[in-house]
Protein backbone atom coordinates (compact mmCIF):
# COMPACT_ATOMS: atom_id res chain seq x y z
CA UNK A 1 0.00 0.00 0.00
CA UNK A 2 3.08 2.24 0.12
CA UNK A 3 2.91 2.33 -3.79
CA UNK A 4 -0.64 3.48 -3.66
CA UNK A 5 -0.40 5.91 -0.59
CA UNK A 6 2.97 7.85 -2.96
CA UNK A 7 0.90 8.02 -5.62
CA UNK A 8 -2.03 9.28 -4.61
CA UNK A 9 0.36 12.03 -2.80
CA UNK A 10 1.79 12.62 -6.16
CA UNK A 11 -1.86 13.19 -7.62
CA UNK A 12 -2.65 15.41 -4.78
CA UNK A 13 0.43 18.06 -5.84
CA UNK A 14 -0.94 17.98 -8.73
CA UNK A 15 -4.50 18.49 -8.37
CA UNK A 16 -5.80 15.36 -10.11
CA UNK A 17 -8.79 14.73 -7.77
CA UNK A 18 -10.73 12.31 -10.44
CA UNK A 19 -7.72 10.75 -10.96
CA UNK A 20 -7.11 10.21 -6.83
CA UNK A 21 -10.69 9.08 -6.54
CA UNK A 22 -10.11 6.32 -9.56
CA UNK A 23 -7.45 5.11 -7.59
CA UNK A 24 -8.53 5.00 -4.31
CA UNK A 25 -11.90 3.56 -5.19
CA UNK A 26 -10.20 0.71 -7.06
CA UNK A 27 -7.61 -0.10 -4.33
CA UNK A 28 -10.80 0.08 -1.65
CA UNK A 29 -12.51 -2.78 -3.70
CA UNK A 30 -9.57 -4.87 -3.55
CA UNK A 31 -8.88 -4.43 0.02
CA UNK A 32 -12.34 -5.39 0.81
CA UNK A 33 -12.31 -8.39 -1.30
CA UNK A 34 -9.09 -9.13 0.71
CA UNK A 35 -11.34 -9.01 3.71
CA UNK A 36 -9.29 -5.92 5.03
CA UNK A 37 -12.85 -3.88 5.82
CA UNK A 38 -11.10 -0.93 7.85
CA UNK A 39 -8.63 -0.31 4.84
CA UNK A 40 -11.02 -0.16 2.29
CA UNK A 41 -12.94 1.94 4.36
CA UNK A 42 -9.20 4.42 4.86
CA UNK A 43 -9.44 4.54 0.81
CA UNK A 44 -13.11 4.63 -0.19
CA UNK A 45 -12.60 8.52 2.41
CA UNK A 46 -9.83 9.67 0.16
CA UNK A 47 -12.23 8.62 -2.85
CA UNK A 48 -15.00 10.76 -1.60
CA UNK A 49 -13.26 13.30 -0.35
CA UNK A 50 -11.52 13.95 -3.96
CA UNK A 51 -14.32 13.64 -5.47
CA UNK A 52 -15.83 16.70 -3.31
CA UNK A 53 -12.95 18.58 -4.07
CA UNK A 54 -13.46 17.96 -8.07
CA UNK A 55 -16.72 19.58 -8.02
CA UNK A 56 -15.38 22.74 -6.03
CA UNK A 57 -14.76 25.61 -8.14
CA UNK A 58 -10.95 26.96 -6.97
CA UNK A 59 -10.40 30.55 -6.80
CA UNK A 60 -8.45 30.30 -10.35
CA UNK A 61 -11.49 28.47 -11.95
CA UNK A 62 -14.24 31.12 -11.72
Amino acid sequence: MALVNKGIDLLREHSLEFEIAEVAEETSAYLEKAGKSQEALKYMKVAYEAKLNQNALGVDQA
